[in-house]
């Protein structure tokens, strides 16, 4: 899912700009196989958000919000490109219809297609 979820968020216009990705694994030393995922170079934030950030930062989230739910929308999620504007990352658990949310260590989820599918662009408007 984060694979598939990054490139759709980068096909949209949010989240790093993708190069690309590919299988790799650990032949010797280690047992590690995984998806590697190539994007832009992105930096933390190490100061407060400025208010032009925040509103950048606010306007993002609104582009996502058009087309699901990130489920894990937190400050380790938001880095910076090198001009300093915000970006989200960490697609993986993004979710059309779904909201999760953790609970201690359990997940909740509940699926809000049925309360929200009716309503359309109306529900995401200022979401």
């Amino acid at each position: 899912a984060a694979v598939a979820n990054s490139l759709a968020a980068d096909r949209e216009g949010f989240g790093p700009a993708m190069f690309g990705y590919g299988r790799v694994q650990q032949k010797m030393g280690g047992h590690f196989a995984g998806t590697v995922i190539f994007m832009e170079r992105l930096q933390v934030f190490e100061e407060e958000l400025s208010e032009t950030h925040a509103d950048a930062l606010l306007h993002e989230v609104r582009k996502i919000s058009k087309h699901g739910f990130h489920n894990d929308l937190k400050m380790p999620n938001i880095l910076r490109r090198q001009d300093g504007q915000p970006v989200v990352i960490d697609f993986d658990l993004m979710s059309q219809w779904s909201v999760k949310v953790a609970v201690s260590s359990s997940c909740i989820e509940h699926d809000f297609q049925e309360v929200l599918e009716h309503a359309g662009e109306r529900c995401t408007c200022f979401f």
